[in-house]
């Protein structure tokens, strides 16, 4: 299985190891059952170690497939459209009366926030102060630099800048 920055093989995973992570996963899903990712997680896991997948998380997809299944042969073949029902159908639809955004979209805009606040870091890094950081990031990226401040605030590279450097204060 290979994740963004790494990559992690659960060949090389204790059995024991397994089983925690697949509890993890259970537990994680009984707390939040419309979070999505634990029965994906388990779903690999239990592929990659040609274990039987547990009975919630086919019916998981049992769900999914019946909302599929009903909704393909009405819709149309835009992508938006297709998009749609299958972010509903997968549970990554975020709740509320909008129907804008979804988990997929929310993690993506996250994991680029990240890189955005990693780039202020490492114009930092490089000697520049905040402001001039800030400013380079947002022209050479083309985003308004009020965006960059906003991805910079609260990241972790914000938190490992200040812990390195406690005199700073952003």
């Amino acid at each position: 299985m290979s994740a963004e920055g790494g990559t992690f093989t659960l060949n090389t995973q204790p059995a024991q190891r397994i089983d925690e992570m697949l509890e993890e996963a259970r537990e994680r899903h009984e707390r939040r059952p419309s979070d999505p990712f634990a029965a994906w997680h388990v779903y690999s896991i239990c592929r990659q170690r040609r274990r039987e997948v547990p009975e919630w998380v086919l019916e998981h997809f049992d769900r999914a497939a019946v909302i599929i299944t009903g909704a393909l042969p009405h819709a149309t073949l835009k992508p938006e459209h297709l998009y749609k029902i299958l972010a509903e159908a997968l549970n990554f639809k975020l709740p509320g009366r909008s129907g804008r955004g979804d988990l997929l979209s929310r993690v993506r805009n996250l994991k680029e926030r990240d890189r955005i606040a990693s780039d202020v870091s490492a114009v930092r890094s490089a000697g520049d102060g905040y402001k001039q950081a800030v400013g380079k990031v947002a022209a050479a990226r083309g985003l308004d630099e009020r965006d960059v401040e906003r991805a910079w605030s609260g990241s972790k590279s914000q938190r490992a800048w200040k812990a390195a450097r406690p005199a700073d204060k952003k």
